[in-house]
């Protein structure tokens, strides 16, 4: 598998996008367009890789990048539609790695805290670097297994708490019953959950922090970490509800 490949493969899965070989087709062919072309225009392109791809395969493909915001579409002449890949940068960039910087910084952390790093645990912290939620670990092992089939469960799960141990990812328990985990923040943050969904968000706030500090001042301690959950449910208007 070339590295462009190997990249694209890494972009699709990290936007939890299985990469197909169809899929990976048509991405290749946004790469080497040099203008926004229509639908049909990167079908015939890619058709003349896989005879078998079919047009309504194209048409779900590039809605599915482009909800994953992988290509941006405008419309054209008499309704037609226009896509042009927005990744190119990320794949394309000098020749360097893929997410190089932030990948590369965890590896060193890694090798500073005495971790040992297999291929596949540099895939997990790949994984981990992208991922714009908070996997567990079946989660996080499905994901690699698309890039890696030889991925054992019992890997991932050794690897996490290697990684936790080194400090390099932080393990949350938001009341779900599984452990999720995610690379540790240059800057602190902490997290809402929805109580409904289940959804995560992020969110820092300085005087929330400054509040911290001086409640642990007041009690008689210096703060040196500190973890905080806020669990509710969204409200359907702006008045405050019981």
């Amino acid at each position: 598998m070339s590295l462009r490949i190997e990249r694209l493969s890494t972009l699709l899965v990290s936007k939890h996008i299985r990469p197909t070989l169809q899929r990976r087709i048509i991405a290749m062919v946004l790469l080497d367009i040099s203008t926004a072309s229509s639908v049909e225009s990167i079908h015939a392109r890619a058709n003349k890789i896989d005879s078998t791809l079919s047009l309504s395969t194209s048409y779900r493909t590039l809605k599915l990048f482009e909800r994953a915001g992988l290509v941006a579409r405008t419309e054209a002449m008499r309704g037609n539609w226009f896509y042009e890949p927005t990744f190119r940068d990320l794949i394309e960039h000098n020749g360097e790695d893929f997410a190089v910087t932030g990948h590369s910084q965890l590896e060193q952390r890694c090798q500073d805290a005495g971790v040992r790093l297999s291929s596949q645990r540099r895939l997990l912290l790949k994984l981990l670097s992208e991922a714009e939620d908070h996997p567990d670990a079946e989660e996080l092992c499905g994901r690699a297994c698309v890039l890696d089939p030889n991925l054992s469960i019992s890997t991932v799960y050794r690897s996490l708490k290697a990684f936790e141990e080194a400090r390099i990812v932080q393990r949350h328990d938001f009341g779900d019953g599984r452990n999720r985990y995610e690379v540790f923040a240059d800057e602190h943050h902490d997290h809402l959950v929805d109580s409904v969904t289940g959804e995560i968000t992020e969110f820092h706030d300085a005087s929330l922090e400054d509040l911290k500090q001086a409640l642990a001042q007041k009690l008689g301690y210096r703060l040196c970490y500190n973890r905080l959950v806020l669990y509710g449910h969204r409200v359907t208007s702006t008045k405050a509800q019981p």
